[in-house]
């Protein structure tokens, strides 16, 4: 076992290839980060976990430096978050983050529980991700009260050209995990970077369609994305879930495990199950992702088995339905039984 002093802290590890960031968390110590994410591979794009390592020049970042033994590490020194404040600042530059910064967003967030429905995002109060905005814990942990630059708006049009989830790329902090998470794990390369500087974005090859960027619609770019740029349309605006229920697609055999999110005693919105749960581990096709919540709220849906009695269909409880089947399978042959 090799130990590394973090903060102070001494601490133990097996040198199988961990970087300062997973030393740290394993242990309980925050580090904060934007880029970074449990499905991808070390990117240290966002800076936002820059450290410190006695003999080492610079402030190398936690997700890409190994970690080795007899490290002096520390995380939260006064110039580290200075710096890591600047950085945060250049970001907020370009994000509607007007709320992060007021002096009011305390009893927005306690009197106002649900999202305003807007056009466009003009701050946390109008954002549909107001509630995992993973920008704005890294802000709160930073004391981030007051912008030193003048905002910039990046005015690019919001995307709601397919039916499944909007794009609004004003929230983008081009983070690439969207990127990362279509090329890397699902292996379609559907976005990428297009532009450079102030007009970077995440796009098509040469701006085509999605459908015709080979998109999949899986919705695996919106389950990394740390802030509110891509949502599902369906719960874009029905804020927190009142229950999640974990439970499993009924859609193919294959038998994916989902999260389906309760409000108002109805399905909303379905999303993957963990990580480390079969056999789909994180992902889902577009008709698990997406198409639940409308197959099970259908106007026109049968939801309760029935009977026919007297030459009419009488809904019965389940129980008396499949008492029925099992008669009805004990008094035929089997060569007069088929099932769908």
């Amino acid at each position: 076992m090799a130990t590394i002093f973090i903060d102070g802290k001494k601490l133990t590890f097996e040198e199988k290839g961990d970087t300062i960031l997973d030393v740290a968390r394993k242990s309980g110590i925050y580090i904060p980060t934007l880029c970074d994410h449990d499905e991808l591979e070390s990117y240290g794009g966002c800076r936002m976990c820059i450290v410190e390592v006695e003999g080492m020049r610079g402030f190398p970042p936690a997700c890409t430096t190994a970690a080795k033994d007899g490290m002096q590490v520390k995380t939260s020194t006064n110039k580290l978050m200075s710096l890591k404040r600047n950085i945060m600042q250049l970001l907020l530059m370009e994000h509607p983050s007007a709320c992060m910064v007021c002096a009011e967003q305390e009893g927005c967030n306690k009197y106002r529980p649900d999202p305003y429905k807007a056009g466009r995002v003009t701050g946390c109060t109008t954002c549909p991700n107001r509630y995992t905005c993973q920008l704005r814990e890294v802000v709160e942990f930073l004391d981030i009260k007051d912008l030193d630059y003048l905002p910039h708006y990046k005015e690019i049009k919001v995307e709601r050209d397919d039916p499944f989830f909007d794009r609004d790329y004003n929230l983008c902090i081009l983070c690439a995990r969207c990127i990362r998470v279509c090329d890397d794990v699902r292996g379609t390369s559907a976005i990428t970077f297009a532009k450079r500087g102030h007009e970077t974005r995440v796009d098509t090859s040469f701006g085509v369609s999605h459908i015709d960027s080979g998109c999949w619609f899986c919705g695996a770019c919106i389950d990394v994305c740390p802030t509110g740029s891509l949502k599902p349309r369906m719960t874009k605006w029905t804020g927190a879930p009142d229950s999640i229920e974990e439970t499993t697609c009924a859609l193919c055999s294959v038998g994916c495990q989902t999260n389906l999110t309760i409000k108002w005693e109805r399905v909303m919105g379905s999303e993957p199950g963990s990580l480390e749960s079969g056999p789909n581990h994180g992902h889902m096709c577009v008709l698990g992702r997406f198409c639940i919540p409308s197959l099970v709220n259908a106007p026109d849906r049968i939801k309760n088995p029935y009977i026919k009695k007297e030459g009419n269909l009488v809904p019965v409880s389940w129980d008396e339905a499949l008492d029925e089947v099992s008669r009805i399978l004990k008094e035929v042959s089997p060569d007069r039984v088929g099932f769908v």
